[in-house]
């Protein structure tokens, strides 16, 4: 293994979801997909080049089709240059933010999707 290539997300509305990525978050959607059960799967990444890439799946019809996959959500934490304003950009955007917290000398704070997941952000210096 030398990298990670996509981190499946599970969700109950993958157009929606996709929709936030892409207008709060600021992902680029890279592929638009058929998944399981003819559902609308989406492939969004958070710069052009990125090696890591993330998948929104249909929860409902993937617990369908492969009922041994674990649908929780994944603990993901996002690098950014500044935990301040990203965090300031996604309130003025309507986006459910935590405060920021310190963590040793590292500024961190959480965001929650339209489903309630909850993710963070820290600085990358």
């Amino acid at each position: 293994m030398k990298s990670i290539s996509q981190i499946m997300l599970y969700v109950e509305d993958t157009e929606k979801c996709a929709t936030f990525w892409v207008e709060k978050i600021g992902f680029t959607l890279k592929q638009t997909m058929l998944g399981p059960a003819e559902t609308t799967a989406f492939v969004l990444v958070p710069q052009a080049d990125s090696e890591t890439a993330i998948v929104l799946l249909n929860k409902r019809a993937v617990a369908e089709y492969s009922p041994e996959v674990n649908l929780e959500t994944p603990s993901l934490m996002f690098s950014c240059d500044d935990v301040k304003q990203t965090r300031e950009n996604l309130t003025r955007l309507g986006v459910v933010v935590g405060d920021i917290v310190q963590i040793g000398n590292v500024l961190t704070c959480n965001f929650c999707d339209p489903e309630g997941h909850y993710f963070a952000f820290s600085e990358s210096k």
